[in-house]
């Protein structure tokens, strides 16, 4: 769709209006039309509002607009930033000290630019969320913290140097509405939980064996052996983060005291892919230094 022959607003406006040519489309594309509309295509969402619905043509009704009627573009607003000048923000929130968008449009630009609004007028309000949970994914309760100086909810699913933006599709709720423990449960009741062991067993030592294999290891069973009890021990069990001495203790118990290794836990050497072809190594992939 070719947002400069269309009457956009939102998101696509402030695309446009900054000249901004994004990485990740945008889920939501809004316009005024003659009627409201929906339309989806590929996954996208249309939507055409009446005439009564659109904003005041400037930053602040357009960034209004995004997020309150449509999924916010963590990418869209960091540029958006970018290239205008601050004091138009530091305007909006001085006239709007209370409402909920300009203090989640003022946490948003430190946020995501590092720096601070030059603001004589404090902020007040009920906390709110930065991002609206019922359209994307955000950090989980217990993790979200409280930004006191907006007044804001900070529920940022990452920092602003890496923060993964995923939509609540119909696709995706459904699949998070899935219980899969009740499933478990039920194929326990049905086939008994000693039963769906074996094969669980089975194949976790098969895909061991062929691992140690590539790794010219595969004489050591007993390596096979503790590294699917381990897995059947810990599996769901403790923390489901992992710092670097769980993994090590890990580590410890699969490889056994026989280990070469000086010292077990993340890999601190370049890690590569490769194979040998007529008595050349060939690299096909370096990892990143960790």
């Amino acid at each position: 769709m070719d947002h400069e022959k269309e009457d956009v607003i939102g998101g696509a406006w402030l695309a446009h209006h900054y000249a901004i040519a994004l990485a990740a489309q945008l889920p939501v594309v809004s316009s005024i039309g003659k009627r409201r509309t929906t339309r989806e295509i590929n996954g996208r969402r249309f939507e055409t509002f009446a005439e009564a619905s659109c904003p005041a043509d400037s930053l602040r009704g357009h960034v209004t607009f995004h997020l309150k009627h449509e999924v916010a573009h963590v990418e869209l607003l960091a540029r958006v930033f970018e290239r205008i000048d601050p004091q138009e923000l530091v305007g909006w929130v001085e006239s709007e000290p209370t409402g909920q968008y300009a203090r989640r449009a003022g946490f948003l630009y430190e946020w995501l630019t590092g720096r601070e609004l030059p603001i004589s007028v404090e902020p007040v309000g009920p906390l709110v969320d930065a991002l609206d949970p019922d359209k994307l994914v955000t950090a989980s309760p217990g993790m979200a913290g409280s930004n006191h100086r907006w007044h804001v909810r900070d529920n940022m699913p990452g920092n602003r140097h890496f923060c993964p933006m995923v939509r609540k599709t119909s696709e995706l709720q459904q699949a998070m509405a899935l219980d899969i423990p009740a499933l478990l449960h039920q194929l326990e009741e049905e086939f008994d939980a000693e039963l769906l062991m074996r094969p669980a067993v089975w194949l976790m030592l098969r895909d061991s064996r062929s691992s140690f294999k590539t790794e010219g290891k595969a004489d050591k069973a007993d390596r096979n052996q503790l590294f699917a009890n381990l897995t059947g021990r810990r599996t769901g069990v403790g923390p489901l983060a992992l710092d670097h001495e769980t993994l090590a203790l890990l580590q410890s118990q699969i490889l056994g005291r026989r280990t070469m290794l000086q010292a077990l836990g993340i890999r601190q050497s370049p890690a590569f892919v490769g194979e040998a072809m007529r008595f050349e190594e060939v690299v096909s992939y370096v990892a990143p230094p960790v």
